[in-house]
């Protein structure tokens, strides 16, 4: 398969950036190290950039990337055999697979919560973004929307019940019926 060279950069950036944190939990995890995991990651980053060309673009990118992160970090566990925290081969593969798997119910809630919150009126979703996104606090959204603390954490309540009754539903429709956490 012949690829554009700047849209291989742009797909890897974009597919990196989407990952990387669930990456780099994972190798934080296995190792329990800050600064080596820091360090295993940037190594996978590098194998990730240098192999990409490897990458079918057609499969799911997660599974090819932990692939890699769980190498570096078998990788680390031979060089350092001092380190403490040492998976076996097997414990390695299940905290890969379960890391994949949050990540995936993660996602598949996120799409959910996106798609409910825009059932939302303008004035739900306005005290949403108050409290989540700019973390006030009931008494200074009351203050802003003109109304009382009480009746904003009522209704932040009702709002969050609403929404997590329509996040399971979607789930559930979906065959990604995850229950509550």
């Amino acid at each position: 398969m012949n690829r554009n060279p700047a849209d291989e950069r742009r797909l890897l950036v974009s597919l990196w950036m989407q990952h990387q944190k669930t990456v780099g939990s994972f190798v934080w995890t296995a190792i329990g190290d800050l600064h080596d995991s820091e360090d295993v990651l940037q190594q996978v980053a590098e194998a990730v950039a240098e192999h990409f060309d490897r990458y079918d673009p057609e499969k799911p990118f997660l599974p090819w990337v932990m692939t890699i992160a769980r190498n570096k970090v078998t990788d680390h566990y031979r060089r350092e055999s001092r380190n403490r925290l040492r998976l076996s081969p097997g414990s390695l593969e299940q905290l890969c697979d379960a890391t994949q798997d949050l990540q995936e119910e993660l996602s598949e809630r996120a799409e959910a919560l996106k798609l409910c919150l825009g059932k939302l009126g303008r004035k739900a979703r306005q005290m949403l973004d108050l409290r989540y996104s700019h973390d006030l606090t009931p008494k200074r959204i009351a203050e802003k929307l003109g109304t009382t603390a009480n009746s904003v954490s009522a209704t932040l309540s009702r709002l969050r019940s609403s929404l997590a009754e329509c996040i399971n539903t979607r789930l559930a429709a979906s065959g990604g019926d995850h229950g509550t956490r």
